[in-house]
């Protein structure tokens, strides 16, 4: 494997491909020192494992609201471009975090079911209602008529 993506780096440059051996020796490394098979352990992994969809939803939006500020700001200076960066991050997180409280957790996903179900049936019986009120009224033009 090391051999193609070598061979690739010397026809073509590509930063991914750099990236994509760089985790996959990263993978092959954590496999062999027995990282893998622990890393439910850890709680902060698990937790970040737990909210990762949550993450992956809310992240590119996050980026783009720091992006916009980041402009407007037009402030050029690597510290403004860290700040932003770790301000970034930790918005991601959080508002992934309270993301996958309030809507995507389990008993979430049932109260939101639950709600939507009530809406729905509110909805057809108050179509229902209409319904009947617009045969009554209708019957009663038709009858004077």
């Amino acid at each position: 494997m090391l051999t193609v993506v070598v061979a690739a780096m010397l026809v073509d440059f590509r930063l991914r491909i750099v990236l994509a051996l760089g985790i996959a020796l990263l993978l092959a490394v954590g496999r062999r020192q027995g990282f893998l098979g622990r890393w439910p352990e850890s709680r902060g992994l698990a937790f970040l494992g737990g909210i990762s969809y949550s993450i992956f939803l809310v992240h590119f939006p996050v980026l783009l609201l720091v992006n916009a500020a980041y402009a407007q700001f037009e402030t050029a200076s690597p510290a403004s471009v860290v700040f932003g960066l770790i301000f970034a991050l930790t918005a991601s997180l959080g508002i992934a975090a309270l993301f996958y409280r309030w809507i995507e957790s389990p008993p979430a996903s049932q109260r939101i079911a639950a709600a939507c179900g009530a809406l729905a049936g509110d909805l057809l019986a108050g179509l229902r209602r209409s319904l009947t009120l617009a045969q009554r009224l209708a019957g009663a033009v038709f009858r004077r008529a």
